[in-house]
């Protein structure tokens, strides 16, 4: 061998490097050359397992930090369900003391229902008691000028006595009594039935 072969050899010896020191002068290189793309692929390194850690039936979820939203809504919601709690409440005691606005149109609708039918009522036992004292009238004017002789006559205190007395009865009897109907009355008829003293 000659001292050329082994110069050559030494050299390469000398100028070769082992693993660990290249890949040291990589890393040094690299993150002396661009630190900020370092950076970022290691936040989206711990995105990327945060949104895995997050992950479910299937649905990727997203952390989120903002804080102030979520007890916002959290204070919204209990808004909502104590207002609606207190309009519950003010219903059920408005139910209570008969103030509710249905419960007062229900019962002003009844008032005037009721208040018709008594003035129904009213009307009929005031067209009664007309009838009444037409039929009085009419049976009156035809025992004075046909069923009576002209010997035989009714007092006229009698007959107001059985005007009165039908009045009284007219007023006084139930609504489910019929009144009475008009007869004719013949003079046949009342000679059987009425005999002079």
């Amino acid at each position: 061998m000659t001292s050329k072969t082994s110069k050559i050899i030494k050299g390469t010896k000398t100028d070769t490097a082992t693993p660990s020191a290249t890949i040291s002068a990589a890393t040094t290189r690299a993150s002396s050359v661009d630190p900020p793309r370092q950076l970022s692929e290691s936040l989206t390194k711990v995105k990327r397992r945060n949104c895995q850690s997050n992950k479910k039936d299937g649905v990727v979820h997203k952390k989120t930090n903002d804080e102030d939203d979520l007890a916002k809504k959290r204070a919204y919601r209990a808004i909502e369900r104590r207002a609606r709690e207190k309009e519950l409440e003010e219903e059920y005691l408005s139910l209570i003391e008969k103030t509710h606005p249905a419960y007062v149109e229900n019962i002003g609708r009844l008032d005037e229902e009721h208040q018709k039918m008594q003035q129904l009522l009213e009307n009929n036992r005031l067209l009664e008691i007309q009838q009444s004292q037409n039929l009085y009238e009419s049976q009156v004017s035809q025992i004075r000028h046909v069923a009576l002789p002209s010997e035989t006559k009714l007092s006229k205190d009698e007959i107001e006595d059985d005007f009165v007395a039908m009045q009284l009865y007219t007023r006084t009897k139930p609504l489910s009594v019929p009144s009475p109907q008009p007869n004719n009355i013949t003079a046949a008829d009342f000679r059987a039935f009425y005999k002079p003293d």
